[in-house]
């Protein structure tokens, strides 16, 4: 299972570049003496296979899931890097959506999904990232076609903490995506 990862506070490689025929989007927010950055990659089933998909996830097996899951679902991969001096909590597996030319889709969290892909369902747990923490998942959605002109992955305010107490909160983030510029499978 993708989960938070420890991290060096300070230092930050430039966000990798997905490959050609791929989409990602970046944004971020600077808070706490440092800054929060949210990457989405859209997953598709060759992505599964190359370096820049694998940086995040090593395991075959998951790596095997996640490509055939990436063939019937839209799969999203969100990394959360905190490199900020506040800690980042929320519901975060429970309020990311995926706006479709204006409609807003839930992650699928049905029992067939649990069953074959297991490492997709999101948790409805509150989730927690320190200060110099890495977290990453993924979500499947229902599948999106290259048509819609509009895709936007939508991440829900998450509150900002020190030593437990709030200090305030991020903004809404929507990472935009064109799905005309996607390599799909034949």
């Amino acid at each position: 299972m993708l989960a938070a990862a420890g991290g060096v506070p300070g230092t930050l490689a430039a966000p990798p570049q997905s490959p050609e025929g791929h989409e990602a989007s970046t944004g971020f927010a600077l808070v706490g003496r440092g800054f929060v950055t949210f990457t989405v990659a859209w997953i598709t089933p060759r992505l599964v296979d190359h370096p820049y998909y694998q940086q995040w996830n090593t395991r075959r097996d998951e790596q095997d899931s996640h490509r055939r899951a990436s063939a019937a679902y839209t799969v999203m991969l969100l990394e959360l890097a905190n490199r900020s001096s506040l800690s980042v909590e929320g519901y975060l597996s429970v309020n990311v959506r995926l706006r479709v030319d204006g409609e807003r889709r839930r992650p699928v969290a049905d029992a067939s999904l649990a069953a074959d892909h297991p490492t997709l369902v999101p948790t409805q747990l509150l989730e927690h990232v320190d200060p110099g923490e890495t977290f990453v998942r993924l979500y499947a959605f229902p599948k999106v076609g290259p048509e819609p002109q509009e895709v936007f992955f939508v991440v829900r305010p998450l509150w900002l903490l020190r030593r437990r107490t709030q200090v305030g909160h991020l903004p809404e983030f929507e990472l935009r995506f064109q799905p005309r510029h996607l390599t799909f499978p034949p």
